[in-house]
């Protein structure tokens, strides 16, 4: 008898145990993570440089207005507005993970950075899992501050503690079982998407990792690439600053400064996308079979997003996407005209900033009335493109275009001058479409 109920003992408890992992086959291959179901296509959306300032922290007056107006042409005015579009139009689209890749707040503002929280639980909500990365701009920002008025005001900054508690739902939290890994000297994180995909997220804009990765760093990524390659799977990666250089002008306080390290490792373990921002212009750069894609800032005309799918095969296809901000309008039967016209107005708006900044320039010319027009819409025209990636659509823009000429005549040893020139001549591409088969 004494027997029977040992055997029987036995019998139950062996059946508990395999119950419990039964119940829990997402966590296997060393305790990763495979939730996803692993028999479709993926599809992921990166944005980046939001640069969202809380509506609370601003009357829209004299010190704001003053403020943005020396910026790139970013629609600060109406970001609030464009970030709901954004939510609504992932809603719609239905991705599997949405990527936010740093300088999500205008400088770190507490309530900026709450209140992006609660757009993304609304995603959350509805199934759709969101990532972010710091920024430069996102950690103990002493430029961190409220508009009112025509004065400002400092408002409450964020450390990092405060940051990851925030974003505990969106790649910080302790208890996510999709985080497979959690760098222990700085913010980077390794996320796994389904049986197929690693995301590796790089932070550099911590201190002590601020513009650079360390060599501790360094030995957690090649660790994860490692694994990754073991176990047959795609890794892509992600920063906020850029591991490849796409302009030589914006190399200083644009590109990680020991990225190259970052860029071998990727090239022996298979890495060929990096998704990265900060410059504020879509743009790709491509070396030793690695591919950055420096993705616009979202509330820049064209305002876009990238779309990066990848089928069974773990071939790759990345687009970009303009938001449809008049599609949220009409939605929820808003009347603001400038934003039922969106494209047009944010299409003005860059017009307007770019050519506040050049007048300046211009105004110390001895040119004619003509040629100063003909410079200026050159250099409107060519920040347009430029910014949106779509040069390629315009040979009319090039070195030999008459007012290129001029601003190199009249212009050359100033920094609009090496600008211009930093952009015909280097190779002229779409930046906006990528493919990569395996």
């Amino acid at each position: 008898m004494v027997i029977f109920i040992t055997l029987v003992a036995i019998i139950v408890v062996a059946f508990f145990v395999l119950s419990r992992k039964e119940k829990s086959p997402n966590t296997q291959n060393n305790g990763l993570n495979t939730s996803i179901i692993d028999d479709k296509n993926i599809k992921i959306v990166h944005v980046t440089d939001i640069h969202y300032l809380s509506p609370s922290l601003t009357d829209y007056g004299k010190s704001f207005v003053d403020t943005i107006e020396k910026s790139d042409g970013k629609m600060m005015r109406y970001i609030d507005q464009i970030m709901d579009a954004f939510v609504l139009e992932m809603i719609r689209t239905k991705p599997d993970l949405v990527i936010v890749s740093g300088d999500m707040t205008y400088n770190g503002e507490k309530e900026s950075h709450i209140g992006l929280a609660n757009k993304f639980k609304i995603l959350k909500d509805k199934g759709i899992k969101v990532l972010v990365l710091p920024g430069n701009h996102d950690l103990e920002n002493e430029m961190a501050l409220a508009f009112e008025g025509d004065a400002t005001r400092p408002v409450e900054t964020v450390t990092i503690e405060e940051f990851e508690e925030i974003y505990k739902d969106y790649g910080y939290g302790k208890d996510d079982p999709d985080v497979v890994s959690r760098d222990k000297k700085s913010l980077n994180y390794v996320y796994q998407l389904g049986n197929k995909c690693h995301l590796i997220m790089v932070e550099t804009s911590t201190k002590g990792n601020d513009q650079t990765i360390s060599n501790s760093s360094y030995r957690w990524i090649e660790k994860w690439l490692r694994k990754a390659k073991d176990m047959n799977m795609r890794v892509i990666g992600v920063s906020h600053q850029n591991i490849l250089a796409h302009n030589k002008l914006f190399i200083a306080g644009y590109k990680i400064t020991n990225s190259s390290r970052l860029v071998d490792l990727y090239n022996k373990y298979n890495v060929r996308i990096n998704l990265s921002g900060h410059m504020h212009i879509q743009h790709m750069a491509e070396h030793k079979r690695v591919h950055d894609i420096a993705l616009a800032c979202l509330g820049l005309y064209p305002n876009l997003y990238g779309v990066l799918d990848m089928d069974l095969r773990n071939n790759m296809t990345y687009h970009t996407e303009s938001l449809d901000v008049a599609y949220w309008m009409k939605k929820y039967k808003h009347q603001d005209s400038d934003l039922l016209d969106f494209e047009n107005t944010s299409r003005e708006y860059f017009v307007r900033c770019t050519r506040l900044q050049t007048e300046k320039q211009l105004a110390k010319l001895d040119l004619s009335k003509e040629d100063k027009e003909m410079m200026m819409d050159f250099m409107v025209d060519t920040n347009i493109h430029y910014f949106s990636g779509s040069l390629d659509k315009r040979p009319d823009l090039s070195l030999d275009n008459p007012a290129y000429k001029l601003w190199m005549d009249y212009c050359e040893r100033t920094f609009t001058g090496s600008y211009l020139n930093s952009i015909y001549t280097d190779t002229i591409s779409d930046h906006n479409r990528l493919e990569i088969f395996q």
